[in-house]
C-alpha cells in the first residue's frame, strides 16, 4: 500500500518538475538499493544453519562427558560424607555400626 501511494506521489511530482529524469533515476536507484537490503539470502541462512550444526555436533559429546564427570564427583563427595558420618559414630560409641 505504501509503495502505491509513493508511486502516485512520485508520478504527480514528476509531471510538474522540469528535471524529472535525474531525480527519477536517483529514486529508482534508492528503491533498488532498499529492496536489496531487505533480508538474508538463502545461501547465508544455509551457512548459518551448517555452522550451528557443526557447533552442536562438537558440543553435545562434550556435554555428556561433563555430565558423567559431574555424576562421578557427586558420588565421590557422597562417599566422603558417609565416611565422615561413620567416623563420627565411632568417636562417640568406640565401635562401628554393626551389620544385622
Amino acid at each position: 500500500m505504501a509503495y502505491i501511494l509513493l508511486a502516485k506521489a512520485v508520478y504527480f511530482f514528476f509531471l510538474t518538475y522540469p528535471r524529472k529524469n535525474i531525480i527519477l533515476r536517483n529514486i529508482v536507484k534508492l528503491m533498488q538499493k532498499k529492496r536489496n537490503e531487505n533480508g538474508f539470502t538463502l545461501v547465508e541462512l544455509m551457512i548459518v544453519v551448517a555452522i550451528i550444526g557443526i557447533l552442536a555436533a562438537i558440543a553435545i559429546p562434550q556435554l555428556s562427558l561433563y555430565r558423567s564427570k559431574a555424576f562421578n564427583s557427586t558420588a565421590v563427595s557422597d562417599v566422603k560424607v558417609f565416611k565422615t558420618c561413620l567416623e563420627s559414630y565411632y568417636s562417640e560409641n568406640q565401635a562401628y555400626i554393626k551389620n544385622n
